[in-house]
């Protein structure tokens, strides 16, 4: 007999994992919780949260990538369920990519972090729209999938790990740029068992291609963040590389209309508040 059952005639239940929201137990990746909407085992599906008054409170892009990670464990099992085996090349070759992708940091932007005298880097960029894309999913004018969006972040500089950085504002090359990309993804998601490169680099390719409503809110953003930098310390991007107000709006205004139209809504208005404090180049 428990001590509880001997002193006082009952026990408590026993505690149920933490779930700060409240509700149903936590239940393993695989299955939705008790009140969440259901999703599929699909390629980083999206999970909706609770709803309170019937306003949706968010999309959890983790769970929908670790559940396709799952999946993509050889043989079709979970990582759990089989281990791989250090002998086979599987566990060597994702290690080998992930630090290979480490070089991403030493690619640098015509941007600096806000504060810091030093410019900021591709990687550091991605990571940053990632988060910034989850936080305005709610801005995208149409439904979209925020799981692919992040996953199409943080995979679409990778190519500069064997190319380097161009200023966005750059005009003309952009086909020779871009065939140098694909063959630097080429060869770094090819560094992977075959089906984790052959899923990064179909987001890679849906991103450039920009066809879909996930791939056109990815570019917004991508093309809003250094924007939103060069507001936030002077133009100084701007300033240095001779950029005019007019080169700017003509190579970004297009893609943030189309992917967040509001956000070229909010950028518009303090773009032109720059232009008139001299914050461009000639």
């Amino acid at each position: 007999m428990k001590e509880c059952e001997r002193t006082t005639g009952g026990c408590p239940p026993p505690l149920q994992a933490d779930n700060p929201r409240g509700s149903a137990p936590l239940e393993p990746v695989g299955r939705p919780a008790a009140g969440q909407g259901a999703y599929s085992r699909s390629f980083m599906s999206t999970v909706t949260l609770p709803s309170r008054g019937g306003a949706l409170l968010g999309m959890s892009p983790v769970v929908g990538i670790v559940e396709w990670a799952a999946q993509m464990a050889p043989g079709g099992t979970t990582v759990d369920e089989k281990r791989v085996d250090s002998h086979d090349g599987g566990m060597r070759r994702i290690i080998e990519f992930i630090l290979e992708l480490d070089k991403l940091k030493g690619v640098t932007r015509k941007t600096r972090p806000l504060g810091l005298e030093r410019y900021e880097n591709s990687a550091e960029h991605s990571w940053q729209i990632a988060l910034m894309a989850t936080s305005l999913a709610h801005h995208a004018g149409t439904a979209i999938d925020i799981n692919r969006v992040v996953g199409m972040l943080l995979v679409h500089d990778i190519g500069e790990i064997d190319t380097g950085d161009t200023l966005v504002y750059a005009e003309g090359g952009w086909e020779e740029r871009k065939a140098a990309e694909l063959a630097a993804v080429t060869r770094i998601f090819g560094m992977l068992p075959e089906p984790q490169g052959a899923a990064f680099l179909a987001l890679w390719r849906e991103f450039e291609q920009g066809d879909t409503p996930e791939a056109r809110f990815a570019h917004a953003v991508d093309r809003a963040m250094p924007v939103l930098l060069n507001l936030a310390n002077e133009g100084q991007s701007w300033r240095e590389n001779g950029v005019s107000h007019e080169r700017v709006v003509r190579r970004i205004a297009p893609p943030i209309n189309a992917g967040c139209p509001a956000l070229w809504d909010y950028l518009e208005v303090r773009l032109e508040e720059a232009r008139q404090k001299g914050w461009f180049g000639a």
